[in-house]
């Protein structure tokens, strides 16, 4: 109830009172989407966005809710939290995870360029060459097909 009379322009009081929802209520669906509003203050509502903190959040709530409903909204905003970060990686293992459930051709071409763009940029040749390889074998006619080819070809020239 304090939660809903504290103004939205009082970000600092407004995430002590999610933490404490969530240090409090844990197994609550109202913990989960204290998660997710905390994220969204994070992002929104400080002068400067705090993505190193969304991230953490979410990571948290993929950690305590691996069941959620609300998973798949969980990843795809850590996928844009962790573009042009310095975890490449956790980057290429979301999109992958999301691979698994995704059935829109135009999703998954963009989440296995992601997944090859990422390893590539984790220093995973292997993996990208396969995730390259996948995005001109599934779609050979994109425009990521043909840049596929082309990164392909640095990365055996990288072998030599």
């Amino acid at each position: 109830l304090r939660l809903n009379r504290t103004p939205a322009s009082e970000a600092e009081a407004r995430e002590e009172l999610y933490l404490a929802l969530i240090r409090d209520c844990p197994n609550t669906t109202a913990a989960q989407e204290a998660f997710w509003a905390l994220s969204d203050l994070y992002l929104d509502a400080f002068e400067e966005p705090q993505e190193e903190s969304a991230r953490e959040m979410l990571e948290l709530f993929l950690e305590r809710y691996p069941d959620s409903i609300w998973i798949l909204q969980v990843k795809n905003r850590l996928i844009s939290l962790y573009q042009g970060s310095d975890n490449p990686g956790r980057l290429c293992s979301l999109s992958e995870e999301l691979l698994t459930r995704e059935t829109d051709p135009a999703a998954r071409l963009a989440l296995a360029w992601t997944c090859a763009e990422a390893a590539r940029a984790a220093g995973d040749g292997g993996k990208a060459e396969r995730w390259y390889s996948f995005v001109i074998k599934e779609y050979p006619t994109a425009p990521e097909a043909r840049d596929a080819r082309d990164r392909l070809k640095i990365l055996e020239r990288g072998k030599k």
